[in-house]
């Protein structure tokens, strides 16, 4: 994510009252594997507003984008 998008998350959890944040908070650390799709979601309606891309469009080229980034990172000692 680039700094603006972290920094655009970050402010949509603080717009969140605290019981809210503690909420998702709870989700999040019960179950990590809501995080990835939690980000793609957000991405997703990012993308779908920006570019007027419909949502099954929007999350379809979120994935995409996001698995090409995935296979050039190295992960510890394996590639991905």
């Amino acid at each position: 994510m680039t700094f603006n998008e972290v920094r655009a998350f970050e402010i949509g959890i603080a717009n969140l009252n605290m019981e809210e944040q503690i909420e998702l908070y709870r989700y999040l650390n019960y179950d990590k594997s809501l995080i990835y799709p939690t980000y793609v979601n957000y991405m997703a309606k990012r993308r779908a507003l920006e570019t007027g891309e419909g949502w099954e469009e929007a999350v379809d080229s979120e994935l995409k984008f996001l698995e090409s980034y995935i296979e050039g990172k190295r992960v510890g000692d394996e590639v991905k």
